[in-house]
């Protein structure tokens, strides 16, 4: 493969992991939000460590917050996987 199609590959890969990363990462907070305001368990600035209130969610709420979060974890694959293939195009340039 040509290394200008695998950096383009790479950056279209990196992109979407980007994008998609603010778009669930938004859904995500507001999630976990809605789930954990009623309960009074938020802290101030408690959005710098969402992770940490997972264990606090209702067992009602935990399914629909924690699909957001997971799916965030796909954003962080494809934007290490499009890095990857940036870098290879980069080696063979």
């Amino acid at each position: 493969m040509h290394w200008s199609r695998l950096l383009a590959i790479g950056a279209a890969v990196t992109a979407v992991g980007f994008a998609g990363g603010v778009i669930v990462g938004i859904g995500y907070h507001t999630a976990l939000y809605r789930a954990l305001a009623p309960l009074k368990v938020l802290a101030p600035g408690w959005w710098w460590r969402p992770t940490s209130y997972n264990s606090r969610l209702p067992p009602a709420q935990r399914r629909s917050v924690m699909r957001w979060f997971y799916a965030g974890i796909v954003t962080v694959v494809l934007d290490f996987v499009g890095s990857i293939l940036i870098l290879g195009a980069i080696l063979i340039m």
